[in-house]
């Protein structure tokens, strides 16, 4: 599905303070999968995300997403891509606090020119899949931390994208809302849809069945844990 050769991503080249998040990163990510990605603040795995979300670009290195090299692809064309296959949900929610629940799951829809009525009704079911069909009309700002976050993953499954991409989804969430959070995760992933995570907690790392953890913008440990998962706090 996801195909990662000699990825390398760099930052201010040729200057004095040039960077080097990541270095010759080589990742395959089957369909289905639910995968951690670990690491310490500045490890480069948010780069990582950010470059298999199709936010960024890698320097060197190839990208391919099924038969489709993504790093080839025109600007529209990607943007295109990346509306319709990826889902991304952030720890800050990034939601229009002074819209309702359904007008920021309405958001994605507006890019497929779907005729009106059919966008709603395709909002609707989504929030419905995440358990927040009662807030439908309800402003964004005057909601909790895991209603937001549930409001978030709902606009994230609006288009049935083949992945989610999580970035510390959890975070700004208190131990038992973040446990459900990951329970509509997992349950996304038994249905078929690829789930990437990243994260810096082990027990939500132990919801996934497979780790990879970066060290300096290098993978030092890419671990199949099975079908088996249990939640610990000691995985690494």
């Amino acid at each position: 599905m996801i195909k990662l050769n000699g990825v390398t991503k760099k930052y201010n080249i040729g200057m004095p303070n040039e960077l080097t998040a990541l270095n010759n990163i080589n990742i395959e990510i089957k369909e289905g999968e639910m995968i951690a990605i670990m690491g310490t603040s500045g490890a480069g795995k948010s780069t990582l995300m950010h470059i298999i979300g199709c936010i960024d670009n890698s320097t060197e290195g190839s990208y391919f997403f099924g038969n489709t090299q993504i790093n080839k692809l025109s600007e529209g064309r990607l943007s295109k891509f990346r509306n319709e296959s990826i889902g991304i949900l952030l720890q800050d929610f990034a939601l229009l606090n002074d819209e309702t629940a359904l007008q920021n799951v309405l958001t994605p829809l507006y890019f497929n020119k779907t005729p009106l009525i059919k966008m709603k009704t395709t909002a609707r079911e989504a929030l419905a899949m995440v358990g927040v069909e009662e807030l439908e009309t309800q402003k964004v700002g005057t909601m909790s931390g895991g209603q937001k976050q549930r409001v978030a993953l709902a606009r994230a499954l609006v288009n049935s994208p083949s992945i989610i991409l999580a970035d510390e989804p959890t975070g700004a969430l208190d131990s038992k809302t973040a446990d459900e959070i990951m329970g509509l995760l997992v349950d996304l992933n038994k249905k078929g849809v690829t789930v990437i995570i990243v994260t810096h907690d082990n027990k939500i790392a132990g919801y996934c069945k497979r780790i990879i953890e970066i060290a300096d913008g290098i993978i030092c440990i890419d671990r199949n844990l099975g079908d088996d998962c249990i939640v610990t706090e000691e995985i690494l």
